[in-house]
């Protein structure tokens, strides 16, 4: 038997599990709390690709997926419980320990799940970083910018997909900060963390690796990717680096020594995040060992012929190496996720497809006559679409074509 966990849209997982041959019994445990309206034809896919699809209530604050495993063990054997969301992470590998399968050791998981950790790892190791520190309290901001000077910003340990950072530009900023919901209730510990702005542009790195060696690398330049620009409603895109490029060649280098300084002898697949400063510096934002969220995997898929999450669950269930053939690294491609932004507004009408040359792929996160709430992350969107193109200036063309195709097709009325 093998268990999925999956806490997210069920399309990312109705793609894996199209590619996955396996003899054993596939059981999924998704979270019925994510259960969006256009995941049900996808539900229904899928309870017929796979032995068992449960749908399981208050997903993360409960232990019911653990005592589903639990029961499961008592009447098969578990192979494998697979998860790629981050924050499925630590349950995961930690149902593997328990049935005394290959996991990733939690000291190890947690410097690429816990930023501070992260941090003070990785830039022991000489890697570079923003300078920071934890906060535990105001005062640690105060202390932090007296030694480091504004714009800073406050994020959590542990968050993910930019939510609730904060940039703080100035003594009025803090007092603004200080007046929040700082702390998230009065009997648990802030696990916040401060770090220096950065100037630059922000890249993302993506790719799997196979004891310690890594098997597949893609680089991207976000559009949009900053904090900045998810408070000013911009949709979050990406444009793929062909491998020629010296940027690409950068990038690579510089994660190929982020990687050697750790070691995790099994099969994982990692998102990166760095800048290139105003001093043409690569700085490490994060890492984690998953596979990068919005549009990054199916850009891969459809653009460089190599789906991460599909090498992953090959790579571990066989326990070798998936063969990988990808595919146009000379040429580029991309990725947005059309979003309203921090607005309440109902859906009158979105294109169920999308005519556009260079879109490969297009899927809508929402139906007509909906209601959508204001986005807490940059990765939140109505509908998304993978493009290809011949270079990274045509690329970026095609994200703005596609912006201007959704705002004339996907009309919507904005609550008061």
């Amino acid at each position: 038997m093998i268990i999925l966990l999956h806490r997210g849209n069920l399309y990312a997982l109705y793609t894996v599990l199209k590619k996955f041959a396996s003899k054993d019994k596939v059981v999924v445990l998704a979270s019925k709390e994510k259960m969006t309206a256009t995941c049900a034809k996808y539900a229904q896919m899928i309870e017929g690709m796979v032995c068992s699809f449960v749908l399981v209530s208050n997903y993360d604050k409960s232990g019911q997926l653990e005592n589903y495993v639990y029961h499961f063990h008592l009447t098969a054997k578990i192979k494998l419980v697979f998860a790629v969301a981050e924050f499925d992470l630590y349950r995961a590998h930690r149902m593997n320990q328990w049935l005394g399968l290959d996991h990733i050791p939690e000291n190890i998981l947690r410097i690429f799940r816990n930023k501070i950790a992260m941090k003070h790892y990785f830039s022991s190791k000489g890697v570079k970083t923003p300078c920071f520190a934890e906060v535990k309290s105001v005062l640690d901001i105060h202390d932090f910018i007296q030694k480091n000077g504004f714009p800073v910003v406050v994020k959590q340990q542990e968050g993910g997909g930019g939510v609730g950072t904060q940039i703080l530009r100035s003594v009025a900023d803090i007092e603004a900060f200080a007046q929040s919901d700082f702390r998230s209730n009065g009997f648990t510990e802030p696990s916040l963390m401060i770090e220096s702005y950065v100037e630059g542009k922000l890249y993302h790195v993506d790719g799997f690796c196979y004891n310690n060696q890594i098997q597949y690398l893609s680089c991207g330049e976000y559009i949009h990717g900053l904090i900045d620009d998810f408070y000013h409603n911009f949709s979050l895109g990406s444009i793929l680096l062909p491998n020629q490029s010296a940027t690409y060649q950068k990038l690579k280098k510089a994660h190929e020594e982020v990687l050697s300084a750790i070691d995790v002898p099994m099969a994982f697949t990692f998102h990166a995040e760095y800048f290139i400063d105003q001093d043409d510096t690569v700085v490490l934002c994060e890492i984690a060992c998953r596979t990068g969220g919005a549009g990054i995997n199916q850009t891969n898929d459809l653009v460089r012929g190599v789906d991460l999450n599909a090498w992953l669950l090959d790579t571990l269930y066989h326990q070798r190496p998936a063969k990988v053939e990808q595919k146009n690294n000379t040429t580029s491609g991309g990725w947005v996720v059309f979003s309203l932004g921090r607005v309440r507004a109902k859906i009158k009408h979105i294109a169920k497809t999308c005519d556009l040359t260079h879109v490969v792929d297009y899927h809508c996160d929402v139906l007509a006559e909906q209601t959508i709430h204001p986005t807490v992350s940059n990765v939140q969107g109505i509908c998304t679409a993978i493009f290809a193109s011949e270079d990274e200036p045509q690329a970026a063309l095609c994200y703005d074509d596609f912006i201007q195709w959704a705002n004339e097709y996907i009309l919507w009325q904005e609550y008061s």
